[in-house]
């Protein structure tokens, strides 16, 4: 099975639910909040410095039984099928991505010629889609957690299929299709830390019947300056057939320049 993810497509793992809604803004703090996140998204891609960083990919496939999908009953064990090692470049405001390693192991393939799932656009893309005014996404406040120290309002919201730019590539075919999902929010300074979204009402004219992704920012120094930029992500595509999880992980971020090293250590502890 070749299944390709074309857009900025990164489990929908929203954070733990804070167990009552007493400390819900008030309709007018919200609408405030989502107003500078979305200027903060929508400008997201032309604040960040050229930079360069590697990009380890953990890809994972499940065969399941009959009718096993739709039931969302228990699966068979997830069987990795490699890992990838991706340098990954941020120059001009595009991403650009180099296959270095198949399972630690120099590669010559080129990251267009892989088969199974991958993904692009992960940086800027994803959030931007969301927030562009075309895309005219409802936002709801659901719930006050805490991500990896802070504290965070986490937001529903859905794009209907009309205004959406979420294109899924699958076995040679391309759809749009509408989705939903959660946005994670810092509550002091109203940057995204965690984007999830997952498919709705996926076209039968494909086999793909399942797709989610997520994505989680932290602080980086790149040049001097810290820079809230991606940490992890992970993708689920599944047809009934074979699920395939892409677990990916983003390190080594130094500031982009014509000779810069690239280094491929992969034990970096995962936040």
């Amino acid at each position: 099975m070749r299944s390709r993810l074309v857009a900025a497509v990164l489990a929908l793992v929203p954070a733990a639910p804070a167990p009552s809604q007493s400390n819900a803004p008030s309709p007018e703090a919200q609408a405030a909040i989502i107003e500078d996140v979305r200027n903060y998204s929508l400008n997201y891609s032309r604040s960040l410095p050229d930079y360069i960083c590697t990009q380890i990919t953990q890809r994972y496939v499940m065969a399941l039984r009959s009718g096993q999908f739709d039931r969302g009953g228990g699966a068979p064990a997830w069987k990795q099928t490699d890992t990838l090692t991706i340098r990954l470049t941020y120059f001009g405001q595009k991403e650009h991505y180099t296959l270095e390693q198949v399972n630690k192991v120099p590669t010559k393939l080129r990251w267009s010629d892989l088969s199974g799932t991958t993904s692009m656009g992960d940086f800027g893309t994803i959030m931007r889609e969301i927030f562009e005014p075309v895309t005219q996404a409802h936002f709801v406040w659901d719930h006050q957690a805490r991500l990896r120290g802070r504290v965070v309002d986490v937001f529903s919201y859905e794009v209907p299929l009309d205004r959406s730019q979420w294109h899924l590539g699958y076995e040679g075919q391309v759809v749009l299709t509408p989705y939903h999902g959660l946005l994670s929010v810092d509550q002091e300074t109203h940057q995204v830390l965690r984007v999830a979204q997952q498919a709705m009402d996926i076209p039968d004219r494909v086999a793909l019947r399942r797709a989610e992704t997520t994505l989680d920012y932290d602080y980086q120094v790149i040049g001097g300056h810290r820079v809230l930029l991606p940490l992890k992500g992970e993708i689920l595509l599944g047809d009934g057939r074979l699920l395939t999880k892409n677990q990916n992980e983003f390190h080594d971020y130094h500031k982009y320049a014509a000779d810069s090293a690239v280094t491929f250590d992969t034990e970096t502890e995962t936040k």
